[in-house]
């Protein structure tokens, strides 16, 4: 189903040069696609599903929380965000950074949680997003969150130990909606703003590149929330606002152009791939 979400607007891409690990994590999960749901609420589950047909396969972690993006480091650790739309039942702040270590003898995701990042920043007189990370990166041993639902969303960095956060920059002009991020193996960093696919400096959070305009943006309340590369295939989740199922799509990084691969539920919003 080509072009459903996605027209081209220009194709030039530019690489930024980052080492992104090798393949190989040792993990259970290593080789596998994962997404986590329970973005809605407090409690989620992360699962398997196939990067050919969208199928849900086996269940492989609980969520304290609900997540609004993933993304694995190169020794197979999986970091996720949550987001202030979730609740939680001691009160505390929502926005909190999870590290998921590989459990490879029961196969399971041991959740940890690095800290609630506006505590944080709080702390240590740092930076602290305005709303929700809607996209994570992994980089030379640096998280990089993308922000969203804010005027010009920015772009940070993020301790992964810590969870000490800096702004980097915003991609002005771009309205509102910042949303999923991922890297190729070039380490060209590939990121939704509003209705654009782009490629984004990570020194700044600037956009490198126009790729493709999405033109369903507005249309019927449909958006990306978050991406990931599969062994050199860009994949992304269609969440529709109405809808109950979110959209397993696979998207050309040359020219933005879309093919629908299937359907997952509604509640899901986080995907990456375990190298």
């Amino acid at each position: 189903m080509t072009n459903r979400f996605l027209t081209a607007a220009c194709a030039a891409t530019m690489v930024f040069a980052a080492g992104c690990g090798s393949s190989g994590s040792g993990s259970f999960l290593s080789g596998k696609l994962i997404v986590a749901d329970g973005k809605e609420g407090v409690n989620g589950s992360i699962y398997t599903i196939d990067p050919e047909t969208g199928e849900i396969g086996d269940e492989v972690g609980t969520l304290p929380r609900g997540l609004t993006a993933m993304v694995t480091a190169p020794d197979g650790t999986i970091y996720g965000v949550t987001s202030y739309m979730t609740t939680d039942t001691d009160g505390a702040g929502n926005l909190r950074l999870y590290r998921f270590v590989s459990d490879n003898a029961t196969q399971t995701l041991e959740a940890e949680l690095v800290g609630d990042l506006d505590e944080i920043a709080e702390e240590n007189e740092t930076d602290a997003p305005g709303y929700v990370i809607a996209g994570l990166v992994y980089i030379d041993g640096t998280l990089y969150g993308h922000e969203t639902d804010v005027e010009d969303p920015a772009f940070y960095s993020i301790d992964p130990e810590t969870g000490i956060m800096e702004e980097l920059g915003t991609a002005e002009g771009y309205g509102s909606y910042g949303a999923g991020i991922a890297t190729d193996s070039d380490g060209t960093i590939y990121g939704i703003l509003n209705e654009f696919l782009v490629t984004i400096d990570p020194d700044d959070g600037s956009v490198d590149e126009e790729i493709a305009e999405w033109e369903n943006n507005t249309d019927d309340g449909s958006y990306i929330t978050d991406l990931t590369f599969v062994e050199g295939r860009l994949l992304g989740l269609v969440v529709y606002e109405t809808a109950e199922d979110t959209i397993l799509v696979e998207i050309d990084p040359e020219t933005g152009e879309t093919e629908e691969i299937g359907v997952l539920p509604g509640d899901i919003a986080a995907i990456t791939y375990v190298p």
